[in-house]
Protein backbone atom coordinates (compact mmCIF):
# COMPACT_ATOMS: atom_id res chain seq x y z
CA UNK A 1 0.00 0.00 0.00
CA UNK A 2 1.13 3.51 -0.69
CA UNK A 3 2.75 5.84 1.80
CA UNK A 4 3.07 8.87 -0.52
CA UNK A 5 0.30 11.23 0.61
CA UNK A 6 0.20 12.85 -2.83
CA UNK A 7 -0.45 9.63 -4.73
CA UNK A 8 -4.23 10.19 -4.74
CA UNK A 9 -4.21 13.97 -5.15
CA UNK A 10 -6.86 15.27 -7.53
CA UNK A 11 -9.28 12.38 -7.14
CA UNK A 12 -12.90 12.89 -6.14
CA UNK A 13 -13.69 11.65 -2.61
CA UNK A 14 -15.46 8.56 -3.94
CA UNK A 15 -12.52 7.71 -6.21
CA UNK A 16 -10.11 8.20 -3.31
CA UNK A 17 -12.15 5.81 -1.16
CA UNK A 18 -12.15 3.22 -3.95
CA UNK A 19 -8.36 3.57 -4.27
CA UNK A 20 -7.85 2.97 -0.56
CA UNK A 21 -10.22 -0.01 -0.58
CA UNK A 22 -8.37 -1.54 -3.55
CA UNK A 23 -5.04 -1.06 -1.79
CA UNK A 24 -6.35 -2.95 1.23
CA UNK A 25 -7.91 -5.69 -0.88
CA UNK A 26 -4.96 -6.28 -3.22
CA UNK A 27 -1.82 -5.10 -1.39
CA UNK A 28 -1.05 -2.85 -4.37
CA UNK A 29 -0.24 0.87 -4.34
CA UNK A 30 -2.79 3.08 -6.10
CA UNK A 31 -1.93 6.29 -7.93
CA UNK A 32 -4.27 8.85 -9.47
CA UNK A 33 -4.18 9.09 -13.26
CA UNK A 34 -7.28 10.96 -14.46
CA UNK A 35 -6.26 14.32 -12.99
CA UNK A 36 -4.85 17.55 -14.37
CA UNK A 37 -6.77 17.45 -17.63
CA UNK A 38 -5.39 14.15 -18.95
CA UNK A 39 -7.65 13.20 -21.86
CA UNK A 40 -8.79 9.59 -21.93
CA UNK A 41 -6.81 8.55 -18.85
CA UNK A 42 -8.15 5.87 -16.53
CA UNK A 43 -8.87 6.89 -12.96
CA UNK A 44 -6.17 4.85 -11.19
CA UNK A 45 -3.11 2.73 -11.72
CA UNK A 46 -2.20 -0.07 -9.30
CA UNK A 47 1.33 -1.30 -8.80
CA UNK A 48 1.68 -4.65 -7.05
CA UNK A 49 4.63 -5.65 -4.86
CA UNK A 50 5.82 -8.08 -7.56
CA UNK A 51 5.90 -5.30 -10.18
CA UNK A 52 2.67 -6.14 -11.99
CA UNK A 53 0.46 -3.20 -12.92
CA UNK A 54 -3.28 -2.69 -13.35
CA UNK A 55 -5.40 0.04 -14.91
CA UNK A 56 -8.56 0.92 -12.97
CA UNK A 57 -11.68 2.76 -14.09
CA UNK A 58 -14.36 3.76 -11.55
CA UNK A 59 -18.01 4.19 -12.45
CA UNK A 60 -21.37 4.10 -10.68
CA UNK A 61 -24.92 2.97 -11.24
CA UNK A 62 -28.12 3.74 -9.34
CA UNK A 63 -31.77 4.47 -9.93
CA UNK A 64 -32.08 7.78 -11.81
CA UNK A 65 -33.56 9.78 -8.93
CA UNK A 66 -30.79 8.58 -6.64
CA UNK A 67 -28.14 9.70 -9.14
CA UNK A 68 -29.66 13.21 -9.30
CA UNK A 69 -29.83 13.41 -5.49
CA UNK A 70 -26.22 12.30 -5.10
CA UNK A 71 -25.04 14.69 -7.81
CA UNK A 72 -26.73 17.55 -5.95
CA UNK A 73 -25.00 16.54 -2.74
CA UNK A 74 -21.63 16.41 -4.50
CA UNK A 75 -22.20 20.00 -5.60
CA UNK A 76 -23.09 21.30 -2.15
CA UNK A 77 -26.88 21.17 -2.36
CA UNK A 78 -27.39 18.83 0.57
CA UNK A 79 -25.44 17.25 3.41
CA UNK A 80 -23.94 13.79 3.27
CA UNK A 81 -24.50 11.58 6.32
CA UNK A 82 -20.74 10.93 6.49
CA UNK A 83 -18.61 13.59 4.75
CA UNK A 84 -15.66 11.23 4.38
CA UNK A 85 -17.78 8.66 2.52
CA UNK A 86 -19.76 10.75 0.01
CA UNK A 87 -21.49 8.01 -1.93
CA UNK A 88 -22.77 5.94 0.97
CA UNK A 89 -26.20 6.25 2.52
CA UNK A 90 -26.48 6.68 6.26
CA UNK A 91 -27.65 3.15 7.06
CA UNK A 92 -27.54 -0.17 5.29
CA UNK A 93 -30.77 -1.76 4.16
CA UNK A 94 -32.09 -4.64 6.21
CA UNK A 95 -30.94 -7.86 4.59
CA UNK A 96 -33.70 -10.20 3.44
CA UNK A 97 -34.55 -13.15 5.65
CA UNK A 98 -32.88 -15.51 3.18
CA UNK A 99 -29.93 -13.72 1.60
CA UNK A 100 -28.70 -14.98 -1.72
CA UNK A 101 -26.28 -13.70 -4.35
CA UNK A 102 -27.15 -16.53 -6.74
CA UNK A 103 -28.51 -14.05 -9.29
CA UNK A 104 -25.52 -11.68 -9.04
CA UNK A 105 -23.71 -12.98 -12.16
CA UNK A 106 -26.77 -12.29 -14.34
CA UNK A 107 -27.19 -8.85 -12.74
CA UNK A 108 -23.53 -8.02 -13.41
CA UNK A 109 -23.91 -9.16 -17.02
CA UNK A 110 -26.83 -6.74 -17.35
CA UNK A 111 -24.88 -3.93 -15.66
CA UNK A 112 -21.97 -4.36 -18.05
CA UNK A 113 -24.37 -4.02 -21.00
CA UNK A 114 -25.66 -0.61 -19.87
CA UNK A 115 -24.21 2.06 -22.20
CA UNK A 116 -22.74 4.20 -19.41
CA UNK A 117 -21.01 1.20 -17.81
CA UNK A 118 -20.04 -0.39 -21.14
CA UNK A 119 -18.20 2.80 -22.17
CA UNK A 120 -16.08 2.67 -19.02
CA UNK A 121 -15.43 -1.04 -19.46
CA UNK A 122 -14.30 -0.47 -23.05
CA UNK A 123 -12.08 2.42 -21.99
CA UNK A 124 -10.12 0.43 -19.40
CA UNK A 125 -10.06 -2.69 -21.61
CA UNK A 126 -8.06 -0.76 -24.23
CA UNK A 127 -5.26 0.39 -21.92
CA UNK A 128 -1.95 -0.95 -23.29
CA UNK A 129 1.11 -2.11 -21.36
CA UNK A 130 -0.56 -3.29 -18.14
CA UNK A 131 -1.02 -6.75 -16.69
CA UNK A 132 -4.61 -6.32 -15.47
CA UNK A 133 -7.60 -4.14 -16.28
CA UNK A 134 -10.12 -3.48 -13.49
CA UNK A 135 -13.59 -1.92 -13.55
CA UNK A 136 -15.08 -0.73 -10.24
CA UNK A 137 -18.86 -0.21 -10.13
CA UNK A 138 -20.24 1.75 -7.17
CA UNK A 139 -23.83 0.63 -6.69
CA UNK A 140 -26.31 3.11 -5.28
CA UNK A 141 -29.95 2.51 -4.40
CA UNK A 142 -31.62 0.71 -7.28
CA UNK A 143 -28.27 -0.22 -8.81
CA UNK A 144 -29.18 -3.89 -8.53
CA UNK A 145 -32.58 -5.56 -8.44
CA UNK A 146 -34.08 -5.92 -4.97
CA UNK A 147 -33.63 -8.07 -2.88
CA UNK A 148 -30.25 -8.74 -4.50
CA UNK A 149 -29.04 -5.28 -3.51
CA UNK A 150 -30.13 -5.85 0.10
CA UNK A 151 -28.38 -9.24 0.13
CA UNK A 152 -25.08 -7.42 -0.16
CA UNK A 153 -25.74 -6.11 3.38
CA UNK A 154 -25.85 -9.61 4.87
CA UNK A 155 -22.44 -10.65 6.22
CA UNK A 156 -21.32 -14.07 5.15
CA UNK A 157 -23.79 -14.41 2.28
CA UNK A 158 -22.36 -17.20 0.09
CA UNK A 159 -20.74 -15.91 -3.08
CA UNK A 160 -21.92 -17.04 -6.51
CA UNK A 161 -20.33 -20.06 -8.15
CA UNK A 162 -20.90 -18.92 -11.72
CA UNK A 163 -19.31 -16.16 -13.79
CA UNK A 164 -20.95 -13.13 -15.36
CA UNK A 165 -20.47 -12.43 -19.05
CA UNK A 166 -17.54 -9.99 -18.99
CA UNK A 167 -16.11 -8.27 -22.07
CA UNK A 168 -12.74 -9.48 -23.29
CA UNK A 169 -9.93 -7.35 -21.95
CA UNK A 170 -11.40 -6.88 -18.48
CA UNK A 171 -9.62 -9.01 -15.89
CA UNK A 172 -11.51 -7.85 -12.77
CA UNK A 173 -14.94 -6.41 -11.95
CA UNK A 174 -15.36 -4.90 -8.47
CA UNK A 175 -18.72 -4.07 -6.86
CA UNK A 176 -19.46 -2.01 -3.79
CA UNK A 177 -22.90 -1.05 -2.56
CA UNK A 178 -24.17 2.31 -1.40
CA UNK A 179 -23.70 2.27 2.37
CA UNK A 180 -20.97 2.63 4.94
CA UNK A 181 -19.35 -0.71 5.72
CA UNK A 182 -20.27 -2.33 2.42
CA UNK A 183 -17.91 -5.16 1.47
CA UNK A 184 -16.02 -4.98 -1.79
CA UNK A 185 -16.93 -7.89 -4.04
CA UNK A 186 -14.57 -8.93 -6.81
CA UNK A 187 -14.94 -11.13 -9.84
CA UNK A 188 -11.58 -12.14 -11.31
CA UNK A 189 -11.22 -13.89 -14.65
CA UNK A 190 -10.12 -17.46 -14.05
CA UNK A 191 -10.65 -17.27 -10.27
CA UNK A 192 -14.28 -16.28 -9.75
CA UNK A 193 -15.73 -14.32 -6.82
CA UNK A 194 -14.16 -13.05 -3.61
CA UNK A 195 -15.27 -10.65 -0.85
CA UNK A 196 -13.12 -8.05 0.91
CA UNK A 197 -14.10 -6.08 4.04
CA UNK A 198 -14.51 -2.33 4.02
CA UNK A 199 -11.18 -0.93 5.28
CA UNK A 200 -12.82 1.97 7.14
Amino acid sequence: MGSDPGRLRGLRPDERQVAIALEHATGATARARDVGGRQGAVDLMLTFPDGRTAAVEVTSHAREGVRRRDAARRHGRGAWPDPTRPWWTATSPAPPSESSLEDLPDAVTALLALPSVARRAAKVSRVPGVDERHLVIQLGEGGLPSPLYESLAAPGTPLPLTDPEVPEGLSHVWLTAGWHGSPLLCWERGSGWSAHPDPA
